[in-house]
């Protein structure tokens, strides 16, 4: 994991519209917190749920046209998020109200 470089660095007349924070491309580290996150809210407010899931997907979709990420990337941080929210959930049940 973490191995790929970056979009831009690959194909050098890429240029990325916002700075990478780290060096290596995948998985998405960003959209892998971001939809365990959409998942945990989405737990809580069911009626939010398609309105949390398309966040993240969303803010991904960006950071390939952004050219810092490929879509790739974006698939397997949100695997990682799904995984990391279903066991969290395991471990760890939503309290209701």
């Amino acid at each position: 994991i973490g191995l790929r470089a970056r979009p831009h660095e690959d194909r050098l007349e890429l240029k990325p519209q916002v700075p990478p924070i780290e060096r290596y491309s995948y998985p998405s580290v960003h959209t892998m917190n971001n939809l365990a996150v959409a998942l945990t809210l989405s737990g809580y407010f069911p009626s939010l749920s398609l309105h949390d899931i398309a966040v993240p997907i969303l803010l991904g979709s960006w950071r390939v046209l952004f050219g810092v990420q490929c879509l790739s990337d974006i698939v397997g941080g949100g695997m990682l998020g799904a995984v990391a929210f279903a066991l969290a959930k395991a471990f760890f049940p939503l309290a209701g109200p």
